[in-house]
């Protein structure tokens, strides 16, 4: 993740390689929160839709959760839109746990 420093602060995700940094297009126009290691390679991510830079008090928020496998692609698995700001995102035990600005943990079955 990085932020570009410009006129208007933007997110967005960059791949690094041992030879290159480059935006990930498949993710552009949105804003990454939080990523999670999956066992199996992939990695879990928690987006924003938009690439402002977000501040918790300035929703509602459509908030997407999609995994990647090698940092180029991205498989959204669920779009919503959220009054309450969201921190983090984790799979454990077959089921999504999402860390909430207010101290709440919202749980889905990731089946």
């Amino acid at each position: 993740m990085g932020v570009s420093v410009s006129t208007t602060l933007r997110w967005q995700t960059l791949l690094v390689t041992q030879t290159d940094i480059q935006p990930t297009e498949a993710m552009e126009g949105m804003t990454p929160l939080h990523a999670q290691d999956l066992e199996d390679g992939r990695t879990l991510l928690l987006m924003l839709d938009g690439d402002e830079y977000p501040t918790d008090s300035e929703g509602p928020w459509t908030v997407i959760a999609g995994l990647t496998s090698d940092g180029t692609d991205f498989t959204q698995l669920v779009t919503q839109q959220l009054d309450i700001f969201p921190y983090s995102l984790a799979y454990w035990k077959g089921h999504l746990f999402m860390g909430m600005a207010d101290g709440s943990v919202w749980a889905a079955d990731g089946q």
